[in-house]
């Protein structure tokens, strides 16, 4: 998986193997976990994509190109992934715990990006939220930071 990941970066982002793409590496895992919230309740709208995109501009100090160059490919790959758990499993070897949080308001604007909150996006926010060693009262908090941000009623 990772292999097929890499050789993505080296002919789409012309970042070669010897390089550093331990961090893009990551900021893939990130997308197809955000697009796993978007997808959820089994349509993603173009709302969805941009806030995907925007959080990985955010999180990752993308350019909005690379963005979006990644989230393409998220798209494209998600349904050839059986589990999460490779990427969970990176992205807890290479996030700090500030990083988590940010990427857990990412997966809650996702799942806010309609204005409603589906309950199997709800279901994912919490699967990955757990997975990624953050406390209920984290998953809490910021679920009602996002609501605070955008302006929705919880």
């Amino acid at each position: 998986m990772f292999n097929k990941l890499n050789k993505w970066l080296e002919t789409t982002l012309n970042i070669r193997p010897q390089d550093d793409n331990e961090q893009h590496t990551t900021q893939l895992a990130a997308a197809i976990l955000l697009v796993e919230v978007s997808r959820a309740d089994f349509e993603i709208s173009s709302d969805e994509q941009q806030v995907i995109a925007n959080v990985l501009t955010k999180q990752f100090s993308l350019s909005e190109d690379e963005a979006g160059k990644v989230l393409q490919y998220a798209l494209d790959e998600h349904d050839g992934y059986t589990s999460s758990h490779a990427f969970i499993r990176l992205l807890n070897e290479e996030l700090d715990a500030k990083s988590k949080l940010g990427l857990l308001k990412g997966l809650w604007s996702v799942a806010y990006a309609d204005g409603v909150l589906d309950k199997y996006e709800e279901y994912h926010v919490r699967k990955i939220a757990d997975w990624l060693y953050l406390s209920h009262s984290d998953f809490i908090r910021v679920k009602h930071q996002v609501l605070a941000e955008l302006n929705i009623e919880g």
